[in-house]
Protein backbone atom coordinates (compact mmCIF):
# COMPACT_ATOMS: atom_id res chain seq x y z
CA UNK A 1 0.00 0.00 0.00
CA UNK A 2 1.13 3.55 -0.66
CA UNK A 3 0.61 6.15 2.01
CA UNK A 4 1.13 9.89 1.88
CA UNK A 5 1.10 12.24 4.85
CA UNK A 6 -0.35 15.72 4.54
CA UNK A 7 1.60 17.77 7.06
CA UNK A 8 -0.65 20.82 6.94
CA UNK A 9 -3.86 18.86 7.25
CA UNK A 10 -2.66 16.08 9.55
CA UNK A 11 -4.20 13.28 7.51
CA UNK A 12 -2.90 10.00 6.22
CA UNK A 13 -3.94 9.64 2.57
CA UNK A 14 -4.16 6.05 1.38
CA UNK A 15 -3.65 4.76 -2.15
CA UNK A 16 -7.44 4.66 -2.42
CA UNK A 17 -7.44 8.37 -1.51
CA UNK A 18 -9.13 7.77 1.83
CA UNK A 19 -8.21 10.43 4.39
CA UNK A 20 -7.54 9.12 7.88
CA UNK A 21 -7.04 11.79 10.58
CA UNK A 22 -3.81 11.43 12.55
CA UNK A 23 -3.36 12.08 16.24
CA UNK A 24 -0.46 14.47 17.05
CA UNK A 25 1.82 11.65 18.22
CA UNK A 26 1.17 9.76 14.96
CA UNK A 27 1.99 12.86 12.91
CA UNK A 28 5.30 13.29 14.75
CA UNK A 29 6.20 9.64 14.23
CA UNK A 30 5.35 9.79 10.52
CA UNK A 31 6.97 13.12 9.65
CA UNK A 32 9.62 13.96 12.27
CA UNK A 33 7.67 17.10 13.12
CA UNK A 34 7.78 18.07 16.77
CA UNK A 35 6.06 20.91 18.59
CA UNK A 36 4.16 23.23 16.32
CA UNK A 37 1.96 26.32 16.45
CA UNK A 38 -0.34 28.16 14.05
CA UNK A 39 0.26 31.76 13.02
CA UNK A 40 -2.29 34.22 14.44
CA UNK A 41 -4.01 34.51 11.06
CA UNK A 42 -4.09 30.71 10.65
CA UNK A 43 -2.24 30.84 7.32
CA UNK A 44 1.03 29.24 8.47
CA UNK A 45 2.27 26.50 10.73
CA UNK A 46 5.64 26.82 12.51
CA UNK A 47 7.20 23.59 13.71
CA UNK A 48 10.42 21.94 14.81
CA UNK A 49 11.53 19.51 12.12
CA UNK A 50 14.54 17.26 11.78
CA UNK A 51 14.81 17.38 7.97
CA UNK A 52 18.18 18.60 6.74
CA UNK A 53 20.11 17.10 9.66
CA UNK A 54 19.22 19.54 12.42
CA UNK A 55 16.31 20.41 14.63
CA UNK A 56 15.23 23.63 12.99
CA UNK A 57 12.20 25.85 12.83
CA UNK A 58 10.23 25.43 9.61
CA UNK A 59 7.08 27.09 8.34
CA UNK A 60 4.49 25.71 5.99
CA UNK A 61 1.39 27.27 4.48
CA UNK A 62 -1.94 25.96 5.73
CA UNK A 63 -3.02 25.28 2.15
CA UNK A 64 0.13 23.31 1.30
CA UNK A 65 3.25 24.19 -0.59
CA UNK A 66 6.91 23.66 0.07
CA UNK A 67 7.98 23.92 3.76
CA UNK A 68 10.47 26.72 4.44
CA UNK A 69 13.41 26.30 6.82
CA UNK A 70 13.81 29.54 8.79
CA UNK A 71 16.62 28.54 11.16
CA UNK A 72 19.77 26.60 10.31
CA UNK A 73 21.72 25.35 13.32
CA UNK A 74 22.24 21.86 14.66
CA UNK A 75 21.10 22.85 18.15
CA UNK A 76 17.85 21.36 19.39
CA UNK A 77 14.93 23.79 19.45
CA UNK A 78 11.58 23.55 21.08
CA UNK A 79 8.22 25.07 21.12
CA UNK A 80 7.96 27.65 18.36
CA UNK A 81 5.43 30.33 19.32
CA UNK A 82 4.20 33.10 17.03
CA UNK A 83 4.01 36.67 18.26
CA UNK A 84 0.48 38.08 18.27
CA UNK A 85 1.31 40.34 15.31
CA UNK A 86 2.67 37.36 13.34
CA UNK A 87 6.06 39.00 12.70
CA UNK A 88 8.22 36.79 14.96
CA UNK A 89 8.49 33.18 16.06
CA UNK A 90 10.10 32.69 19.48
CA UNK A 91 11.63 29.40 20.56
CA UNK A 92 13.91 27.85 23.16
CA UNK A 93 17.28 26.56 22.01
CA UNK A 94 19.48 24.12 23.87
CA UNK A 95 23.13 25.19 23.94
CA UNK A 96 26.15 22.87 23.81
CA UNK A 97 26.54 23.11 27.60
CA UNK A 98 22.94 21.92 28.12
CA UNK A 99 21.75 25.41 28.98
CA UNK A 100 18.53 26.69 27.41
CA UNK A 101 18.05 30.21 26.05
CA UNK A 102 15.35 32.03 24.09
CA UNK A 103 15.60 33.28 20.53
CA UNK A 104 13.17 34.84 18.06
CA UNK A 105 13.34 34.58 14.30
CA UNK A 106 11.51 36.84 11.88
CA UNK A 107 8.62 34.97 10.25
CA UNK A 108 10.37 35.37 6.89
CA UNK A 109 13.61 33.94 8.33
CA UNK A 110 15.61 37.06 7.47
CA UNK A 111 16.77 37.91 11.00
CA UNK A 112 17.18 36.24 14.37
CA UNK A 113 17.34 37.81 17.82
CA UNK A 114 19.02 36.48 20.94
CA UNK A 115 16.51 37.20 23.70
CA UNK A 116 18.38 35.54 26.55
CA UNK A 117 21.95 34.34 26.87
CA UNK A 118 22.89 33.46 30.41
CA UNK A 119 24.12 30.60 32.55
CA UNK A 120 20.59 30.13 33.88
CA UNK A 121 17.98 27.75 32.49
CA UNK A 122 15.43 29.86 30.62
CA UNK A 123 12.39 27.78 30.00
CA UNK A 124 8.68 28.23 29.44
CA UNK A 125 7.67 31.51 27.78
CA UNK A 126 4.66 33.52 26.59
CA UNK A 127 4.32 36.51 24.24
CA UNK A 128 2.63 39.66 25.56
CA UNK A 129 -0.61 40.59 23.76
CA UNK A 130 1.10 43.54 22.02
CA UNK A 131 4.08 41.36 20.91
CA UNK A 132 6.54 43.73 22.62
CA UNK A 133 7.62 41.43 25.49
CA UNK A 134 8.09 37.80 26.37
CA UNK A 135 7.61 36.50 29.91
CA UNK A 136 9.62 33.41 30.79
CA UNK A 137 10.79 31.30 33.68
CA UNK A 138 14.43 31.33 34.70
CA UNK A 139 16.04 28.82 37.02
CA UNK A 140 19.38 29.31 38.75
CA UNK A 141 20.17 26.36 41.04
CA UNK A 142 17.04 25.94 43.20
CA UNK A 143 15.69 29.47 42.58
CA UNK A 144 12.98 29.95 39.94
CA UNK A 145 11.93 33.40 38.79
CA UNK A 146 9.45 34.88 36.37
CA UNK A 147 11.28 37.24 34.04
CA UNK A 148 10.42 39.38 31.04
CA UNK A 149 12.43 40.60 28.08
CA UNK A 150 11.52 43.59 25.91
CA UNK A 151 11.88 42.68 22.27
CA UNK A 152 12.99 46.13 21.05
CA UNK A 153 15.65 46.86 23.69
CA UNK A 154 16.47 43.31 24.85
CA UNK A 155 16.11 44.59 28.44
CA UNK A 156 15.49 41.75 30.90
CA UNK A 157 13.74 42.32 34.22
CA UNK A 158 12.70 40.13 37.10
CA UNK A 159 8.97 40.08 37.81
CA UNK A 160 8.87 37.66 40.76
CA UNK A 161 10.85 34.96 42.57
CA UNK A 162 8.31 32.15 42.52
CA UNK A 163 8.02 28.69 40.96
CA UNK A 164 5.77 29.09 37.93
CA UNK A 165 4.34 27.21 35.00
CA UNK A 166 1.76 27.85 32.31
CA UNK A 167 2.64 31.54 31.99
CA UNK A 168 -0.14 33.74 30.59
CA UNK A 169 -0.43 37.50 30.12
CA UNK A 170 -3.54 39.40 31.08
CA UNK A 171 -5.43 40.72 28.01
CA UNK A 172 -4.19 44.29 28.71
CA UNK A 173 -0.57 43.09 28.98
CA UNK A 174 -0.06 44.48 32.49
CA UNK A 175 0.12 41.19 34.41
CA UNK A 176 1.61 37.74 34.05
CA UNK A 177 0.03 34.78 35.82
Amino acid sequence: AIFLVSITLGHLVTQEVRRIPLRPEQLVAATGIQEFSWSPDGKYLAYVGSAGGGFDIWTSGSTGGEPRRITATIRFKRPPRWSGDGKWIAFTTIQENGNSDHRAVAADGQSIMTLTDSLAQEEEFAWSPDSKQIAFTQRIAAQTSIMSVEIQSNAVRKLADVPAGGLRWSPDGKWVA
